[in-house]
């Protein structure tokens, strides 16, 4: 039996169970990562909560396209790249924050296509 093997019940039972957890969940981190992105202010980085916003954003933009979101991974890795500047220059700038908020609309969009369909 290799590990690509569908006919795999347990396996197929699993996934199922997955793909469910990401679409009951997804409106909430989505809402979560899209509040976060509001209260992140210029200054010093990293400040309060910015660990766990960046953990979710890696969270999501390394597993929406696994589940048939490709747009909300993208979204989410761009607001990450964004989150890892921030962390290199151990600032954010009130440019980084346009940027910010611009990807965080992105990502509002790209879940809203998700969800009309």
């Amino acid at each position: 039996m290799s590990i690509d093997d569908s006919d795999d019940p347990a396996r197929e039972a699993r996934l199922a169970q997955l793909r469910l957890r990401f679409r009951t969940t997804l409106d909430q981190r989505v809402t979560g990562i899209l509040t976060l992105a509001t209260t992140v202010r210029v200054g010093p980085w990293p400040g309060p909560g910015s660990e766990a916003f960046l953990a979710e954003v890696h969270s999501l933009a390394g597993s929406a396209g696994l589940f048939g979101h490709a747009r909300i991974g993208d979204a989410a890795a761009a607001i990450e790249r964004i989150l890892a500047g921030f962390a290199r220059r151990q600032t954010a700038t009130a440019v980084d924050i346009a940027m910010l908020r611009e990807a965080a609309k992105r990502l509002q969009a790209a879940h809203a296509s998700a969800t009309d369909t």
